[in-house]
């Protein structure tokens, strides 16, 4: 579950960038101008996740440090495919992708960070996996399904893709919270045991045991 917003994640840009071109050849008649639109992106994502994720690494919260920015980012994101959704022209596109892009990317690198910090040691690997289990997942089902949804209707395909992002991320909050519950009531157990553990070798070493002489 820790990886559910993978897929949604997935699943969104996959929608925009696979079927945003359709859309915007309904009122844009210029492939360069549609191609710009989609390839902000790589422009964005040159430059946003270095600060994002610099902030993530610094911030102090109750939730930690980097749930924060998935939480603020992911619901305008899902705004933004909603609204992608009822464009009609370059200037309303342009917006909603460009804010679309700066949230997606303020959400994913803090989540990339976070993910490996919810799972044991002892199966990381295991979790990279499941990861891009989930990750197929979402990119599979907007190439799939995505053309069928748009022929439904032009909003059709970015609403599914921001419920579905939605649905992801509040499990995903609910699970990693209570996993964070979890091990904040370990800690003052473990480190008990810790501090008695250094008194003991504090008193050892303060009164060494008695050593016999066998010449004595």
């Amino acid at each position: 579950m820790l990886g559910a917003p993978t897929l949604g994640l997935a699943l969104s840009i996959t929608t925009v960038t696979a079927y945003l071109p359709k859309v915007a050849n309904e009122f844009v008649s210029s492939n360069v101008v549609i191609g710009v639109l989609v390839g902000g992106e790589g422009l964005i994502a040159m430059a946003l996740p270095l600060v994002v994720g610099s902030w993530s690494d610094t911030l102090q919260t109750r939730i930690g440090g980097r749930l924060p920015f998935v939480l603020a980012g992911v619901p305008v994101m899902a705004l933004a495919l909603v609204a992608l959704g009822f464009v009609s022209s370059v200037g309303t596109m342009a917006a909603a992708v460009f804010v679309f892009f700066v949230a997606y990317f303020t959400a994913y690198e803090p989540y990339r960070a976070l993910y490996p910090d919810l799972v044991p040691e002892e199966i990381e690997g295991k979790a990279q996996s499941t990861q891009a289990v989930w990750r197929g997942i979402g990119t599979g089902c907007a190439l799939a399904l995505g053309g069928v949804l748009l022929a439904a209707g032009q909003p059709v395909p970015f609403a599914a893709a921001a419920l579905a992002l939605l649905v992801a991320v509040g499990i995903f909050t609910v699970v990693s919270l209570k996993r964070r519950d979890r091990t904040r009531r370990r800690r003052p157990e473990a480190e008990g045991v810790r501090a008695r553990a250094r008194e003991l070798v504090a008193l050892i070493r303060e009164h060494p045991p008695l050593r016999t002489s066998g010449s004595a």
